[in-house]
């Protein structure tokens, strides 16, 4: 019975389960075929939607990656291992792939990868909300926001080891420190978002200056030098040359 169905149907083509892989937007991913590296392949065919449509082809010496309209100009495949290079990828991208891998010798292997594509993970902004003076020290309000949801928020310091800080996550694009810093001190506070397989960080120098110092010493510095420029003009004014009279 076996031997009848072989000869209508030929030969049956078992699947595994699909390997998964991520790549990001913009990035060069790597589709592998896993083919018996012991195999010459006679044939190599990579295909989407449920095998109906190719996207790149190797037979007979012929190598074709231009089948589809979507992926023209971004496929390399490697006719040794079977594997499909993805360049530039986009978030149509993701999708299951399934290749075919046949020997010369006749034996036949497929194989099935299913890609997954992130949005690229960018850079967040650190800003500064304002310092507080007092008690010598300083109270540090940082916030980090990124434009993307979902991501981790991670605070980090390079600085005095006395820096007290702590954080709390405001929503699900953002995060908010407070830190007090010694007065006369600075420290740079780094933050870092992740998705759990990349990460990227800003970071930001915070000086504790008094500034309400600095002005009780601009104010006094002004009332001790007003009265020494003011004297002397008041002499100059008043000793001026007398105009002569007509007799």
């Amino acid at each position: 019975m076996f031997v009848a169905l072989l000869l209508m149907f030929g030969p049956l083509h078992c699947h595994s389960e699909p390997v998964p892989i991520t790549a990001y937007e913009g990035d060069t991913v790597t589709l592998q075929s896993t083919g018996n590296t012991t195999w010459n392949f006679s044939r190599i065919r990579w295909s989407i939607f449920d095998n109906k449509t190719f996207i790149a082809t190797f037979k007979g010496g012929d190598l074709r990656t231009d089948l589809f309209w979507s992926y023209t100009g971004r496929l390399t495949l490697n006719r040794t291992t079977g594997d499909l290079h993805i360049k530039n990828v986009v978030k149509r991208d993701a999708k299951l792939y399934s290749v075919l891998l046949m020997d010369v010798s006749g034996p036949q292997q497929n194989h099935d990868v299913q890609l997954t594509v992130r949005a690229k993970l960018f850079q967040p902004t650190l800003s500064n909300k304002g310092v507080e003076y007092g008690n010598g020290q300083c109270e540090v309000k940082l916030v980090c926001t990124s434009p993307q949801t979902g991501l981790n928020f991670t605070w980090a310091y390079l600085g005095d080891s006395s820096v007290l800080f702590k954080s709390h996550s405001l929503d699900r694009n953002s995060s908010f420190l407070w830190a007090y810093l010694p007065t006369g001190s600075a420290a740079n506070f780094s933050c870092t978002v992740s998705d759990n397989l990349r990460n990227t960080s800003n970071s930001l120098q915070v000086p504790c200056r008094d500034e309400r110092n600095h002005w009780i010493i601009v104010y006094i510095f002004g009332v001790f030098t007003t009265p020494i420029v003011l004297l002397p003009l008041k002499w100059w004014t008043g000793c001026q040359p007398i105009a002569a009279t007509e007799v």
